[in-house]
């Protein structure tokens, strides 16, 4: 049962809200719109349960009616780009940034009329689901993590129905896009134009054609670390694997083979009493030998294969450094669904795709003040953050945790 008590309960008396829609709403250029969007989202923050927007004028006790912020997220013409922004400079210069973490996100929903809904099977459930198919790009730092950017994927169905296009206000123009070509212009226009240091990127790309993800990173000018398939042939280039070398063999094979020789390896680091972390140079078999790459796995006793491999090309970063990158994905899983989906962010119920953007960039913001809260008391574990909150608001974030848990695909943690 979801308690009667939103999430921001123990944040009433923070300063954090204010000053952050002070920061967000700074583009909107009427009174009356920064209102509505101060009023959202402390909807999003205070309303337990799902944030319906009729859920939230109700909880207000009056003080916005559901018309009004109906309007403001359907129908307004703000545009959510500098609010995302804004939300990047406000986070940037409170905190560090370590990392920029790249997660996709399954928005189960029950029917087919939301945008960029799609039927597919899911794996997770082993059924065939409804669901919008959305990539976030997270701040992520040791002591917190928070949504900046947002893509949702229009399959063909959408893009070239003109009915449907219509009814979702599907900007002229807005084409198919693969999903690697997606992630690296998200990252892109981030660290162009956002106020944003140049920063490692840590990604899921089992799915993605490792090659072109690549290109596309070599472009930026970033370090990355990505989660690659196990299947993913690699040549071998490190000097350690003596008899191996420029010898084809899939990340997994090349990672059997540094299990078994890893006293031989100086690249082997000892992280706990029975894991070692692997970390092997290697190259693409179609890019030649130019581009330094290495691959990363987690050696447990007892476990025949190394798990979940990465890819990266910080060849000469120190493993334990690689160790807290991935750890930082871990984090934005976590936060996930401790943070983001208490506060909404799979929530908006409109069909219409500026309605989804703007939504889902409230309900980001929504997570930074929890998080902002969370990062000030100090606390820095999973347990920590539920601690600086009210039993109440545990209650709350343990119930959507429950409801949402299953919804949650693409993890790039572990």
């Amino acid at each position: 049962m979801i308690a009667d008590m939103g999430v921001l309960d123990p944040l009433r008396h923070s300063t954090i809200l204010p000053e952050l829609c002070d920061a967000l709403f700074d583009s909107l250029p009427r009174n009356d719109q920064r209102e509505i969007g101060a009023a959202y989202l402390r909807g999003l923050l205070e309303t337990p349960g799902r944030k319906s927007i009729r859920r939230m004028a109700k909880n207000s006790g009056g003080r916005v009616n559901d018309q009004s912020l109906h309007h403001f997220i359907g129908g307004s013409s703000w545009r959510w780009e500098p609010v995302r922004r804004a939300l990047a400079g406000y986070l940037t210069h409170r905190v560090t940034p370590e990392a920029l973490v790249v997660r996709p996100m399954r928005i189960v929903k029950a029917g087919l009329h939301s945008v960029g809904v799609e039927r597919r099977f899911d794996h997770v459930s082993g059924r065939a689901v409804n669901a919008q198919h959305a990539v976030g790009v997270w701040f992520a730092a040791s002591g917190l993590t928070c949504p900046l950017s947002w893509d949702l994927h229009l399959p063909p169905a959408w893009l070239e129905d003109r009915d449907k296009r219509g009814r979702a206000s599907i900007p002229s123009g807005t084409a198919e896009v693969e999903p690697v070509e997606r992630v690296v212009d998200m990252v892109a226009e981030m660290l162009r134009s956002w106020p944003l240091p140049n920063l490692p990127t840590v990604l899921d790309a089992h799915e993605m054609e490792v090659a072109t993800l690549l290109d596309g990173m070599s472009g930026l000018g970033v370090p990355f670390l990505a989660r690659i398939d196990g299947g993913v042939a690699l040549e071998v280039v490190d000097p350690a694997l003596t008899g191996h070398s420029r010898a084809i063999m899939t990340a997994q094979e090349i990672m059997r083979v540094g299990r078994r020789i890893r006293h031989q390896l100086a690249p082997v680091h000892r992280t706990a009493a029975d894991r070692r972390v692997v970390v092997v140079r290697v190259s693409l078999p179609s890019r030649g030998r130019d581009r330094p790459l290495a691959v990363v796995g987690i050696d447990t006793e007892g476990q025949r294969d190394l798990g979940r491999l990465w890819l990266t090309d910080m060849v000469d970063v120190a493993p334990a450094e690689l160790l807290r990158l991935r750890g930082l994905a871990q984090r934005v899983d976590q936060d996930l669904i401790d943070i983001a989906q208490p506060v909404g962010i799979s929530d908006y119920a409109g069909r219409s795709f500026s309605g989804w953007h703007r939504h889902i960039t409230l309900a980001s913001a929504a997570h930074a003040v929890v998080a902002m809260k969370a990062a000030a008391a100090g606390a820095s574990s999973r347990d920590g953050r539920l601690d600086c909150a009210s039993e109440p608001m545990k209650s709350v974030l343990e119930t959507e945790r429950q409801r949402n848990v299953w919804q949650i695909c693409g993890d790039v943690g572990n």
